[in-house]
């Protein structure tokens, strides 16, 4: 149960930390909208300042955006420079550039290829970090399969059935898995605890602090609540992100009064 309770905690902060953000974003004078299209594309040559918003069957930046992206797309693909988030609702999303920000996915797949200046959060069936990625800050979320072959720069705060490294983790894993693999390369320089059914066999010696193991109770009874209560709240995050993109792509202007307004109520309070 608390497993579950700490999966419902992380996507319920996603889905805060995604409205928050786009309700910040609102306030840019900038608005750049691609909604109801086939595709949506930023061009290698392109330049677009200001956040993006885009609500397509695919959606390609091989440009820079000198802002934050939000998206909903059957693809995604991030070829070129986003000097701010990525928040994107998609069945695939690559990122093979360069996001500055944070990137936060709901989706099925998500790869990370290139360059994150901030941190990872997905909510996905796989999320895989390249040989040549590069995460300046952590990766969290909750995913069916977690793959890093790339480089960590801080914690991996995760659930998932499989978690395999075979890369660098710099920071700490705290993961709730079904089974976990430390292979090849890998070395996680913090410290690793995990919860499971059973204690799993891990090579220690790729592990530079403490490693620490709490059983996670019944196997049967805990994997069908876990996945009907990820399910569930998987539901919730999608469509708090559908809805933001579709609202502020067609009324921007009042997502930018309510910001205002909520600024101002804030600082009324110091």
């Amino acid at each position: 149960m608390k497993r579950i309770l700490a999966l419902i905690a992380v996507v319920g902060l996603l889905s805060f930390g995604m409205l928050a953000s786009t309700a910040s974003a609102a306030s840019t004078s900038v608005v750049n909208r691609d909604i109801f299209r086939g595709s949506a594309m930023v061009a290698k040559d392109q330049t677009n300042d200001g956040s993006y918003y885009a609500f397509a069957q695919t959606v390609t930046i091989d440009g820079t955006v000198n802002g934050d992206v939000y998206c909903v797309a059957q693809d995604v693909f991030i070829n070129g420079t986003v000097n701010g988030d990525v928040i994107c609702a998609g069945q695939r999303v690559t990122v093979s550039g360069t996001v500055r920000g944070d990137v936060r996915i709901a989706g099925q797949d998500l790869d990370i290829n290139g360059t994150v200046g901030g941190s990872v959060s997905s909510l996905s069936q796989r999320t895989a970090v390249a040989n040549e990625a590069v995460v300046k800050g952590g990766v969290n979320g909750v995913s069916q399969r977690l793959i890093v072959r790339g480089t960590i720069e801080k914690d991996v705060t995760v659930g998932a059935r499989d978690l395999m490294i075979a890369g660098q983790v710099k920071g700490d894993v705290q993961a709730s898995v079904g089974r976990l693999e430390l292979t090849g390369s890998s070395s996680v320089r913090g410290s690793l605890s995990y919860s499971s059914v059973s204690e799993l066999d891990i090579d220690k010696s790729r592990v530079v602090g403490s490693v620490a193991y709490t059983a996670g109770g019944n196997a049967d009874r805990g994997t069908l609540f876990g996945f009907i209560a990820v399910s569930f709240v998987g539901l919730i995050l999608f469509a708090s992100v559908v809805s933001s993109v579709v609202l502020i792509a067609i009324a921007p202007r009042y997502y930018e009064r309510s910001f205002r307004i909520i600024n101002k109520k804030l600082a009324m309070l110091y």
